[in-house]
């Protein structure tokens, strides 16, 4: 549960990658949506405090696995647990002075920043480069996929895949 002032509410962190950039964990961008009850009043003044980039960090992980029902497997690093490890570069303008090590990884880094991934122990990424995977095969692979999965949607016009 994260409290932002007056209102308390449990969010889930939706994550999404930006294909075919270069290989990144799928916190490149984070989506907040609000689970249960929320008191809607409109805020005064904006708040940089009510949400820290710790809270933002614990949301795309153990939060977002809480709110799935998921965090006795995923969401930490843990004996037991299924583990995806994401190692940043430090070489990069973004996180070459690192003050807050969270604040920089919710605010500075970039898909570029990403070096290494472990995904349920096995390497994904190596050195920026996907691992076992032809990119552009996988690519093309999944125009043919989008184009279905916009039709059954209802795109239509609105959508170059469709």
């Amino acid at each position: 549960m994260i409290s932002m002032g007056r209102v308390a509410m449990t969010l889930a962190a939706r994550t999404t990658s930006h294909w075919p950039s270069p290989p990144c964990p799928n916190w490149s961008r984070i989506t907040l949506r609000p689970r249960g009850r929320v008191n809607r009043e409109p805020s005064r003044k904006l708040d940089p405090t009510a949400l820290t980039a710790g809270d933002v960090l614990a949301m795309a992980t153990l939060e977002g696995a809480r709110a799935l029902g998921l965090d006795r497997w995923i969401g930490s690093l843990a004996p037991g647990k299924r583990a995806d490890v994401v190692r940043l570069r430090g070489d990069r303008p973004g996180l070459a002075n690192v003050h807050d090590p969270r604040q920089q990884v919710v605010y500075c880094t970039s898909p570029a920043d990403v070096a290494d991934v472990w995904v349920d122990g096995s390497r994904r990424v190596m050195d920026g480069h996907l691992v076992g995977h032809d990119l552009a095969a996988l690519v093309e692979a999944s125009r043919p996929l989008a184009a279905g999965l916009a039709a059954k949607a209802g795109l239509g016009g609105r959508s170059r895949l469709a």
